[in-house]
């Protein structure tokens, strides 16, 4: 199996047709599976059980509020060869606006981890490598791609960055980053903090990033 999409949720926020949908219909030739997993948990755990099973050398993940493009698995996958992981652009969209994004690499760890300029919905991982470093970190509720990225280019592993728009990403009111327009104020700071505690970690940490 070349490819297991992921889909990984606690909640049907109204959008989880859409995404099945989007990923099942993908224009790549090769062989993929999509896993829709349900469970009473986080992002991080939901993905991490379903990796257990997936059979794919390749993970593809996409939260059910959010669309795969038609060509997104044949871009990802055509750039796949010799990386651990491959990022590309997206559209950050809402119901009357949508906005294009491209993922960047800076030199260094720290840089990124100031800038965080990966669009974590585009990414592509090599099945061994996300094994590797154990997953999603399951005790966070948010930022997990962020904190993931972090952890394994610190170990050296190998990304690429390629133009193409291979993701939409939904901006609604119930969306867990906060940038939904949400006033609820806790959960905000809360976000806030776990960003930068993130950032703590890898603020002195000038290690090149291989790209390639």
């Amino acid at each position: 199996m070349d490819i297991s999409i992921i889909i990984p949720y606690n909640k049907d926020r109204g959008y989880l047709d859409e995404a099945i949908f989007a990923a099942q219909n993908q224009d790549f030739k090769g062989t993929y599976e999509i896993i829709v997993w349900h469970g009473d948990y986080g992002v991080a755990k939901n993905f991490n059980d379903a990796l257990q099973v997936a059979q794919g050398r390749y993970i593809k993940g996409c939260a059910e509020d959010d669309l795969l493009t038609t060509n997104c698995l044949t871009d990802l996958y055509e750039y796949a060869d010799g990386c651990d992981i491959v990022c590309a652009g997206a559209v950050n969209f809402t119901d009357d606006k949508q906005e294009k994004y491209q993922s960047t690499v800076p030199l260094t760890i720290r840089q990124l981890a100031e800038h965080n300029t990966i669009h974590g919905g585009t990414v592509l991982y090599r099945k061994s490598a996300l094994l590797e470093v154990g997953g999603m970190n399951e005790s966070m509720w948010c930022a997990e791609e962020f904190d993931l990225h972090l952890r394994m280019l610190d170990r050296g592993m190998v990304i690429r960055v390629i133009q193409s728009v291979v993701f939409a990403y939904r901006i609604h009111g119930l969306m867990n980053s906060g940038l939904g327009g949400s006033t609820e104020g806790n959960r905000i700071i809360a976000r806030h903090k776990i960003k930068q505690d993130i950032l703590r970690n890898y603020r002195q940490n000038n290690n090149k990033i291989k790209v390639i």
